[in-house]
């Protein structure tokens, strides 16, 4: 049942073997709509993997889950992401950026996504989401000659560091006083144990996992670097910004708060 992510993984290794050689064959800007256009069957026949297992019910391995919500997110991120695509086809030959990289990188970021839905575990998540930021990092600063564009990425990485510290302190403190990273086992853990003592640094630990979302969400009071990394990057990325990730840390937010941690 993970047969559209193994075929996703392999795509972009294809996309990315094919964009080597076509860019050692074209030497124009049409190179990045080459590229699009290479990518957006990928996108379609990822839909068709996600329609011949329309009916599945929960299947768990380790960390990863495969349930009919997560083929729901997957169907609605995909339409959004080749919607994105049909966006992006001229606009890097107006813009005269030859960068034939960009649509690789969004595949990478969408597949970040994926595992973010995808996992029951706190660490495994982590993961998932710093695969997706490493993406967002290089995407803000796509343009290279603009001074903007630069200060955009440099800002963006460096609040990404320092949340990322944040949520990852959280989530060893819940290791710590848990024993495990687990959502279920925290859920059962956290409703039908007494920690007596260990109360306030419960609290505390999902404070910092808290404080870490909302920095990547951009929330308020963590909102201050949004305005930046919006101005200075290109226009098409932030599109995708503001719709793709929002959307993803939501559905985890809301998976922490209202489930494992409910107390």
């Amino acid at each position: 049942m993970f047969m559209p992510d193994i075929y996703w993984v392999f795509s972009i290794m294809l996309v990315i073997m094919a964009s080597i050689l076509l860019s050692n064959e074209i030497k124009s800007l049409k190179i990045s709509k080459v590229v699009i256009e290479l990518t957006i069957p990928v996108i379609i026949f990822s839909m068709f993997f996600i329609f011949s297992f329309e009916d599945v019910n929960i299947i768990s391995l380790s960390t990863l889950k495969v349930d009919n919500f997560y083929f729901i997110f997957r169907m609605l991120f995909l339409i959004f992401f080749l919607f994105c695509l049909f966006s992006y086809r001229n606009f890097f030959f107006f813009e005269k950026i030859y960068l034939y990289e960009f649509p690789i990188i969004l595949l990478l970021s969408v597949q970040g996504s994926f595992l973010m839905l995808m996992t029951d575990n706190l660490f495994t998540f982590y993961l998932a989401i710093e695969v997706q930021n490493l993406c967002f990092y290089v995407m803000a600063s796509l343009k290279r000659y603009s001074n903007f564009s630069t200060e955009a990425g440099l800002k963006y990485f460096l609040f990404g560091v320092f949340s990322s510290s944040m949520l990852l302190f959280g989530i060893s403190l819940i290791y710590g006083l848990l024993g495990t990273l687990d959502l279920r086992e925290i859920y059962i853990l956290v409703n039908y144990e007494n920690f007596g003592n260990y109360d306030l640094l419960l609290f505390v630990s999902l404070f910092f996992v808290i404080c870490g979302l909302l920095f990547k969400f951009g929330s308020v009071p963590f909102h201050y670097w949004i305005m930046d990394v919006y101005e200075g990057s290109p226009t098409v990325v932030t599109m995708f910004f503001t719709i793709f990730p929002k959307i993803v840390l939501t559905f985890f937010f809301c998976e922490i708060i209202f489930l494992s941690f409910y107390f």
